[in-house]
C-alpha cells in the first residue's frame, strides 16, 4: 500500500475525507486552548497535648504514630489510594483533575511498609486555584473530624486531646500546564489514522456493493468475466 495508492484513495472518497480532515480540525481547534491545573499540598503533624498528663490515648510516639495511620484510613474510608512511584507527582500527574488525597507517608520500600512519623501528606487539585483550595478545605476538615470522632469515642478530655500542626503554615499551591505541542501532535496522528481507517473502510464497501451489482449465471459465476473469456 504506497502513499500514491492512499492518495487516490483519499481523492476517490474526497467527501469523507474531508469531513474527516474536518473533525480534526476541531479537535486540533479544542485541543490547542491552553489547558492549567492547580495542585495544593500541606504536611498535617499530629502532636502530644501540652501538660504533664500526656495524650490518653496515645501516650508514646510509636502509639501517636498509630493513631495517625487510624485517622488517615477513617478519612479515606473504603476508596483505594493509588500507590505511586514518588511521592512528589501531584494529583494531576496521576490523573486526578478535581480531588484530594491523604496519606502517611511510608519510610519503607516497594514491599515494606514502615511508618516513623505522626503526619499525613495532604494534596488537592482543581482547575483553578479556588477549586484547589476548596478540596484542600475539605480534606484537612475530614482529618479533623475523624480525629475528633476517634477521641469522642475514648472519651478523651480537652486537655488531653491530640494538637493537630501544619507544616507549611498553611498549604502551598501551584500551577501546571500541560504541553500543547503534544496534545496537538497526538490529536493530528489520530485524525490520519482515523482518516486512513474510514476511507480503507468506505473503499471495502464501494467494492462489496460494486461485486454485488455483478450479473451472476446459475452456477454463481460472474456473467461478465464468462463473457470476456469466450471473446
Amino acid at each position: 500500500m504506497t502513499v500514491g495508492y492512499l492518495l487516490a484513495l483519499g481523492w476517490r472518497h474526497r467527501l469523507v475525507t474531508a469531513v474527516c480532515l474536518m473533525l480534526t480540525g476541531v479537535a486540533l481547534a479544542l485541543g490547542s486552548s491552553p489547558t492549567e491545573s492547580w495542585n495544593g499540598r500541606v504536611s498535617v503533624v499530629l502532636l502530644a497535648p501540652e501538660g504533664a498528663n500526656g495524650d490518653a490515648i496515645a501516650p508514646t510516639t510509636g502509639s501517636l504514630i498509630a493513631t495517625t495511620g487510624i485517622v488517615a484510613r477513617r478519612v479515606n474510608g473504603p476508596r483505594v489510594e493509588s500507590e505511586t512511584v514518588s511521592s512528589d507527582l501531584t494529583l494531576t500527574s496521576i490523573g486526578v483533575e478535581r480531588g484530594w488525597s491523604v496519606r502517611q507517608p511510608n519510610a519503607g520500600g516497594q514491599w515494606d511498609v514502615n511508618y516513623e512519623e505522626a503526619r499525613l501528606d495532604v494534596k488537592s487539585s482543581g482547575r483553578t486555584i479556588q477549586e484547589a483550595s476548596a478540596q484542600m478545605t475539605e480534606a484537612l476538615t475530614a482529618i479533623e473530624d475523624a480525629l475528633t470522632v476517634l477521641e469522642d469515642s475514648r472519651d478523651v478530655n480537652e486537655h488531653e486531646r491530640i494538637r493537630l500542626d501544619l507544616s507549611p503554615d498553611r498549604p502551598v499551591f501551584t500551577v501546571q500546564s500541560g504541553s500543547r505541542i503534544r496534545v496537538m501532535a497526538g490529536i493530528g496522528l489520530a485524525g490520519l489514522f482515523m482518516t486512513l481507517v474510514v476511507v480503507l473502510g468506505a473503499e471495502r464497501l464501494a467494492e462489496s456493493r460494486r461485486s454485488a451489482s455483478k450479473p451472476r449465471s446459475a452456477d454463481g459465476s460472474d456473467l461478465g468475466e464468462l463473457a470476456d473469456s469466450h471473446r
